[in-house]
């Protein structure tokens, strides 16, 4: 190793040196006699030059300020502190290690300019807590492995292009309003990496994680206090193996954000968004854009689609899912859901479980699945199927269609022109205990289907059935205002499946569609 000594001025040490080692085992203190010392140490280097400190470096200004190529900075168990700024680093393909038991401190503890960087740090990286930066990095394709502290008001600002921040440490934003790791406008890109903690400010809704308008990466496999908002760009948050408390939002772009088994708040604002919650009772709004949303298993959680053509799933638990604005399909899966489609041609299927359907405005379609569910079209022409189960139809206002399924079934048209359809001989019962009920018929204006019933040709209406393999119904009255339907579908004579109209005695052929 070549080293020169240049000089030693008001402004610290300068030493040039071409390769090898430069090592520092006393104590160097430069006291401000004349003015503001930019650096204790202050270093030139073209190629190769490797510091390390095993003592103290103070200065007033700067601790030790760094132009190198492919060199290495190592504090060795020693502290390094400027009142500005602990190391200020320039140059590419640098390595700044600072060891375990080892400090740097300043109102921001290290900079680093230039790409291919790289920040080791077991040690201790102190910025102010009141408006400093633990590490402040620009340049590209940089490197920063935290296995110690990182602790400032804003514990690490990136400026830098393509960034790789592994955590498996502390990072700390300090006091009220403190983030953990800013992104700044100047930032393209960027991956977090989190094994251990990233928090925020000292205060509820403080910021862990802030992103900008570039695309960024969060893989959380530790734990996050404090919201992560990675606003614009089409960001990646994977936090299915960590723990994340507080918000977490996506920003503009089109986002995919896969939340934990805690309870997650999940928030893809603008964009075509892919959200889901997994464990825990999650609250997940998709907000702007087409997206999807994915409840998963946790016992209870909430789904807002928001504008756009949103696709929701509850999946396990009993969930609420709410469609919004636009043709949004919901998919209540198993336990007891509540379903609302909103504004839009919606598509709301209930699922296992008693659920509650309710379109909302537009023609909306309504799939109760199994067991006891309520549909209600609201407005507009709706398509309502109960499925298995005893379901209660409610058509609302509109020409809808209503088709009990399987069960005791009771159908309401509301108003408007409305067909209540028997597709199949297992939709009702002949028992009248288990037959099905039509509560509110408009002689005149609403219909009952029962075409798809037979295959012995089309129906017959009759006093009493004849038995001659031909498809028969009959109109009995009961309780004097009511009338009890029976349609032999197959002509052997039996009825084989029966239905109750409320309110009409009077039923004829022309209230049929056969």
């Amino acid at each position: 190793m070549t080293t020169r000594f240049l000089e030693s001025t008001d402004e610290g040490l300068f030493f040039e040196f071409d390769r090898g080692p430069f090592v520092i085992d006393q104590d160097i203190t430069i006291s401000n006699v004349r003015g503001t010392l930019p650096a204790a140490l202050s270093v030139e280097s073209v190629f190769n030059a490797n510091i390390t400190n095993f003592g103290s470096v103070q200065g007033i200004g700067t601790g030790i300020r760094a132009s190198m190529t492919n060199s290495a900075i190592f504090n060795a168990g020693g502290d390094i502190e400027g009142s500005d700024v602990g190391i200020d680093l320039a140059g590419s393909g640098n390595t700044i290690i600072n060891a375990r038991s080892s400090g740097i401190l300043g109102t921001i503890g290290i900079t680093s300019a230039g790409s291919e960087n790289i920040i080791l740090n077991s040690g201790e990286i102190f910025g102010d807590f009141s408006n400093g930066i633990g590490i402040y990095d620009e340049g590209a394709d940089n490197l920063i492995i935290n296995d110690g502290a990182i602790e400032a008001q804003k514990g690490i600002v990136v400026a830098s292009e393509n960034i790789e921040i592994i955590n498996r440490g502390s990072v700390s934003g300090g006091f009220t309003d403190g983030i953990g790791i800013e992104f700044t406008q100047d930032a393209v890109g960027g991956t977090v990496l989190n094994y251990e903690t990233i928090t925020g400010g000292n205060i509820f809704n403080s910021i862990a994680i802030k992103g900008n308008d570039t695309a960024q990466t969060v893989i959380n496999n530790g734990s996050i206090i404090g919201d992560v908002l990675l606003e614009g760009g089409d960001d990646f948050f994977d936090g299915r193996n960590g723990i994340q408390r507080g918000d977490i939002r996506g920003g503009s772009g089109n986002d995919t954000m896969l939340g934990g088994d805690q309870d997650d708040r999940i928030y893809g604002d603008d964009g075509d968004d892919w959200l889901s919650g997994n464990g825990g009772a999650d609250t997940i709004t998709g907000g702007d854009g087409n997206d999807t949303l994915y409840g998963g298993a946790g016992r209870f959680d909430d789904l807002r689609g928001g504008a756009g053509n949103d696709l929701l799933f509850g999946q396990d638990g009993v969930d609420l899912l709410t469609g919004g604005e636009g043709n949004d399909t919901l998919f209540g899966g198993s336990g007891g859901d509540s379903l609302r489609g909103n504004a839009g041609n919606d598509s709301l299927h209930g699922g296992s479980g008693d659920d509650f359907l309710r379109g909302g405005g537009g023609d909306d379609t309504l799939n109760g699945g199994g067991d006891d569910d309520r549909l209600d079209g609201n407005n507009d022409n709706d398509h309502l199927s109960g499925g298995a189960g005893d379901d209660r139809l409610i058509g609302g206002a509109g020409n809808d269609t209503l088709i009990g399924g399987a069960g005791r079934d009771v159908m309401s048209g509301g108003t408007g022109q409305d067909t209540f359809v028997f597709n199949s001989l297992s939709d009702s019962a002949v028992n009248l205990a288990r037959t099905d009920v039509i509560s509110d018929f408009q002689r005149g204006q609403d219909k009952l289907d029962i075409d798809g019933l037979s295959d012995a040709g089309m129906f017959q209406l009759v006093d009493s059935f004849t038995g001659s393999s031909t498809a028969e119904f009959r109109i009995v009255v009961v309780d004097g205002n009511n009338s009890r339907v029976l349609v032999d579908a197959d002509g052997d004579g039996r009825a084989d499946i029966g239905f109750l109209v409320n309110g009409v005695a009077n039923l004829t052929i022309d209230d049929f569609i056969l």
